[in-house]
């Protein structure tokens, strides 16, 4: 799996005073073990024209020599004042959707900004007429809504109003080579966690769950054939899943083959017409987070098909002796 990092001087890893030798990228890398590609520029922006600003580097990516990309902008927006807030989230969410067409499998991670000690952040209020904590608000929902996790420093903030004369190099905005160490192993542990990775080879990972769907997939194809067969009822084949990543395109076949069962099992309850027989429609995810909220609603749908068919197949049985 490989990781391009999407970012300020914070992500470049700008000390105050000079480019560092350790930035998040390099813990991140040996926490995940996963190769890592450091773009962050300083002074980058989400709204600008410069070859530092997210536009130009998103243009100048090949994104589709990634598994993950993380973006980390929004402070020198708000300090700056490059433009109202619509503005910004509208090219957020261009330049997410352009990241996707490069490569619809990616996983997204959008990383807040964390605190500094700037006038704007003090006064709480950019130029531009927002709130910091309107700018953090609205990045996190330009990621949630392009089905991207969001890491928000601000429920266990590392850099503080308390702690910034010691964490920060400059004692204003960019940190000390052990506050990178603390935010690039807080990144890797966020992106662990919510995305389920862990020190097993990626490919692996890959591999074993799609062929374990596949597998899955096909006993179901070959059970809803034998109770349509039985009830004299032509059904749906479900599409085994060919993408190999974890990503969007990946989780969205996974959704498709399920509601595709779930839609034929509803189909079958209708000709057996059961009065204890109603039919399933459990709720699937309608996020695409790779947490346990998605599998244990997958679980849940599986088990809701499992016991429905069986039912299904058992009168079907009934109904032609």
């Amino acid at each position: 799996m490989k990781i391009v990092m999407l970012g300020d001087s914070i992500t470049e890893g700008w000390d105050g005073s000079v480019d560092i030798e350790r930035p998040e990228a390099y813990f991140i890398q040996q926490s995940l073990n996963m190769p890592t590609t450091n773009l962050g520029h300083g002074g980058g922006a989400i709204i600008g024209n410069q070859s530092k600003d997210l536009p130009q580097v998103v243009s100048s990516t090949d994104f589709s020599q990634y598994d993950l990309v993380t973006i980390a902008y929004g402070v020198n927006d708000f300090d700056g004042g490059s433009g109202s807030i619509r503005k910004l989230t509208d090219t957020l969410n261009d330049q997410i959707q352009l990241i996707y067409e490069s490569n619809p499998n990616i996983l997204l991670v959008g990383i807040l900004p964390i605190w500094g000690n700037t006038d704007a952040i003090k006064a709480n209020e950019s130029p531009s007429g927002y709130g910091w904590d309107e700018l953090q608000d609205a990045e996190k929902d330009v990621y949630t809504s392009n089905n991207g996790i969001v890491l928000d420093w601000r429920s266990d903030p590392i850099v503080t109003p308390n702690n910034f004369s010691q964490l920060l190099g400059d004692k204003w905005l960019h940190p000390t080579q052990s506050t990178y160490e603390l935010l690039g192993n807080r990144i890797a542990n966020f992106i662990r966690d919510n995305l389920g990775l862990s020190l097993v080879p990626y490919d692996g990972i890959v591999w074993h769950l799609k062929d374990n769907l596949n597998q899955n997939f096909g006993s179901l194809n070959q059970r809803l054939g034998i109770a349509a067969g039985l009830l004299n009822k032509s059904i749906s084949h479900i599409e085994p899943v060919t993408s190999n990543s974890l990503g969007r395109a990946y989780r969205m076949q996974m959704l498709n083959g399920l509601q595709t069962a779930i839609s034929d099992v509803n189909e079958l309850v209708t000709v057996i017409d059961d009065s204890d027989l109603h039919g399933i429609n459990p709720a699937l995810p309608v996020w695409l987070q790779l947490d346990s909220r998605f599998t244990d609603t997958l679980n849940n749908a599986w088990d809701a098909i499992d016991r429905c068919l069986f039912k299904v197949q058992r009168l079907s049985t009934q109904i032609n002796q």
